[in-house]
């Protein structure tokens, strides 16, 4: 399943989602046409660097590389669906933060389950599945316009977030236990996703903001 957009109106223009989106794909084109290897090597994160060089700022910068135009293009994709609504609830700056910290925590898990201290790790990918959590946990309901393929059949249908955020939950577990030496770090999309879920309850008690009643929606 693809998700194409959802239908949960905002209050005001995503800034904070919209400023992510644009750093990204600046940056993947600086990837693209300067150096990518040494860009990679210089601002990826690995458990050498952080651990052992201390090279904190690979906490940040490692979120805003990307492998290749697919990695960054589905990253941006679900950021701009579930993100601009979970700054719509708690604002740009808490927004800005959580985004940060699902990031941060996601990759540190990753890496200790590398099994090669030297390798590069890049990607929003942590960040981005902590938002799908968030999204989980405040719009369950709220109706996804999906895409989706079963074998030669295609079309179009309209989910609960729950369904689908919930199959791509398992997608991503099954992937970890079966692919577990595949380049892509689905560990770092359970543990942020698991963060997301978790910390925006946290978020709301440090912050405290309340969260209005969840929205029924028909359709």
């Amino acid at each position: 399943m693809l998700p194409l957009k959802d239908i949960n109106p905002k209050r005001s223009f995503p800034v904070i989602t919209f400023i992510l989106i644009l750093i990204n794909t600046v940056v993947f084109f600086i990837e693209v046409f300067y150096n990518k290897e040494l860009i990679v090597q210089n601002y990826g994160i690995s458990f050498n660097k952080l651990f052992y060089l201390r090279d904190y700022k690979t906490l940040i910068t490692h979120m805003f590389l990307h492998a290749n135009f697919t990695h960054l293009f589905f990253n941006m994709f679900y950021l701009w669906i579930f993100g601009n609504n979970i700054e719509d609830k708690l604002g740009a700056f808490k927004f800005l933060l959580f985004y940060i910290l699902g990031g941060i925590v996601a990759a540190i898990l990753q890496l200790l389950f590398i099994g090669d201290v030297n390798i590069n790790l890049i990607g929003a990918s942590g960040a981005v599945s902590a938002i799908l959590g968030a999204y989980l946990k405040l719009y369950p309901t709220a109706p996804i316009l999906t895409l989706y393929f079963f074998f030669i059949f295609i079309g179009l249908t309209y989910v609960p977030a729950f369904v689908f955020i919930i199959f791509w939950f398992i997608f991503n577990l099954l992937n970890l236990f079966f692919n577990f030496y595949s380049n892509v770090a689905y560990l770092a999309h359970i543990v942020g996703f698991i963060f997301g879920f978790l910390f925006i309850d946290i978020l709301k008690k440090l912050f405290s903001f309340k969260t209005k009643k969840r929205r029924k929606y028909f359709y």
